[in-house]
């Protein structure tokens, strides 16, 4: 959808004068009138990029995008408003609507969806976001996903799934790895899922550790918040060890739970890159801030910091973050290739992948 909304308002701008923008608009939508929508006095003219970008933000859906380009395809070669119109860039349009299944067909002049792709489309909008904080069957989920993206190239949808949930059972661990190799299997590169879902889980380990933690100090200090005595607060840090020691994160996950301490997943694809960010909703102070950058071994401090390496009282679960760093370097991913972005009741850790780079890669070293 974006991308056709970007795509027809180019052509638009460059193949229409603001007059002939809002004829086309009007046919379609008789109520229209540009210069109303877009604030302008009708005594001023209205620029073209102006028309354009008010034309496919007015039509909200991608059927009333496509008919306008239809209207404007009825009319080529017609002298209208003191010019005749002319469609630049009309052969790639048509190819970026095939590549989303609308097919034109030359006997009824209009654009046709194959109804199965358009069903499956639909699904994967409506899966933006998965809630696993209560019991669901995964398998039957991951099963309906692989159904409907069978005949959809990956590459063509820009696809935004947050994942939210509370901590990594063995059943989330595996949809989780399910969804990492299906983004990268319709690129032919699922021999990369191991790599990236590693690096992806350990900044999920991560999160949900941090939030076990401030769930642990919750629960253990007399009024339910985290301010406590530095002695005491040395003494429940051993006690939450322990607890990993001993029981591994199961009762963790119940305090979470309870508490509704959740974190996020998101992915997020498109043709150019692959994105994968955790974002949890614990408070973070100055100091662990720094700590985070000192780890890193970097000499400055902004939104675009990295993560860092597991607090010591935290479980040593997942590869380590200066594994992670590595992985993404071998992929040529830039400097720092961990990123944060603290946010005032979040924090967003994560990192994006190149997909030439990633191909280049592959190419010339095969899989890590």
């Amino acid at each position: 959808m974006k991308e056709i909304r970007r795509s027809l308002a180019r052509m638009i701008a460059i193949s229409l004068n603001a007059d002939q923008a809002n004829y086309i608009a009007e046919q379609l939508d008789g109520t229209f009138n540009l210069h109303r929508v877009a604030g302008f006095s009708t005594a001023i003219s209205v620029p073209a990029q102006v028309a354009a970008d008010t034309i496919v933000h007015y039509f909200q859906t991608e059927e009333e995008l496509i008919k306008y380009f239809e209207l404007m395809m009825g009319r080529e070669g017609v002298f209208l408003f003191g010019a005749t119109i002319h469609l630049i860039g009309r052969s790639d349009f048509i190819k970026l609507l095939e590549k989303k299944r609308w097919i034109y067909d030359t006997d009824l002049k209009q654009f046709l969806r194959d109804p199965f792709y358009k069903r499956s489309v639909n699904f994967l909008e409506e899966i933006r976001m998965l809630d696993l904080r209560r019991v669901r069957d995964l398998t039957a989920l991951h099963k309906e996903i692989q159904n409907h993206t069978r005949n959809i190239n990956t590459m063509d949808l820009e696809w935004d799934v947050t994942v939210r949930l509370y901590g990594m059972d063995r059943s989330i661990d595996s949809f989780l790895k399910s969804m990492v190799e299906f983004l990268l299997s319709k690129q032919n590169l699922a021999s990369e899922t191991f790599n990236i879902y590693s690096c992806m889980r350990e900044l999920a380990v991560n999160a949900s550790k941090a939030n076990f933690k401030h769930a642990f100090i919750q629960s253990r200090s007399p009024d339910g918040q985290e301010q406590i005595e530095a002695a005491d607060y040395t003494d429940i840090l051993e006690d939450f060890k322990y607890e990993i020691e001993s029981h591994g994160d199961s009762n963790l996950i119940a305090l979470a739970s309870q508490k509704d301490l959740f974190f996020d997943i998101i992915f997020k694809s498109n043709q150019h890159s692959i994105a994968i960010w955790v974002c949890n909703y614990v408070p973070i102070g100055k100091i662990e801030k720094e700590r985070l950058v000192h780890r890193l071994h970097l000499n400055h401090f902004d939104n675009h910091s990295a993560f860092a390496q597991n607090d010591e009282h935290m479980e040593g679960a997942g590869l380590g973050l200066n594994l992670v760093i590595k992985i993404l370097e071998h992929y040529q991913v830039v400097q720092a290739p961990v990123k944060a972005v603290f946010y005032p009741d979040s924090t967003k850790i994560g990192f994006l992948i190149d997909r030439n780079q990633l191909k280049q890669y592959q190419s010339h070293h095969g899989s890590l």
